[in-house]
């Protein structure tokens, strides 16, 4: 069984879903869901970074591979928008490499895409933890 997550102020957490293939963006939503997360989906970067300037998130999830960026660029273009919003990276391959050029510029949670489901959950899920304990130590 699994637990609904919920931010501090009581509401259902808004995940949005980066995603040039239509059946990750539904399998991803349907994996968040059962966590009560809600999302938004875009198809590419762009669309994600329009996303982001009129709508309330809390974290991302990308592919690595999306259309004209990859997800670290996307990262430091998002990053500009919002300093501290977490992202969960799903990638086709977790090489040493890609988790050290992830790491040094901010991105803490990394998801092979064959290992999905649970993973998938769990790593949204320490993202949206670790963002609460940054606004409570902001705070307290």
């Amino acid at each position: 069984m699994n637990q609904t997550l919920s931010i501090l102020s009581g509401e259902d957490p808004v995940v949005l879903i980066v995603s040039a293939h239509e059946h990750l963006q539904v399998y991803y939503a349907k994996e968040l869901g059962r966590l009560g997360i809600q999302t938004l989906i875009a198809r590419d970067a762009f669309e994600a970074l329009d996303a982001l300037r009129s709508e309330l998130v809390h974290s991302v999830l990308t592919d690595y591979d999306l259309p004209g960026i990859n997800a670290l660029g996307f990262y430091l273009y998002a990053r500009e928008l919002h300093p501290s919003l977490p992202f969960v990276i799903c990638c086709p391959d977790l090489s040493a490499r890609r988790r050290e050029e992830a790491t040094q510029i901010g991105i803490r949670h990394l998801v092979k895409k064959s290992t999905l489901g649970q993973e998938v959950q769990n790593g949204v899920r320490k993202a949206l933890e670790e963002r609460e304990l940054q606004i409570l130590k902001f705070y307290c």
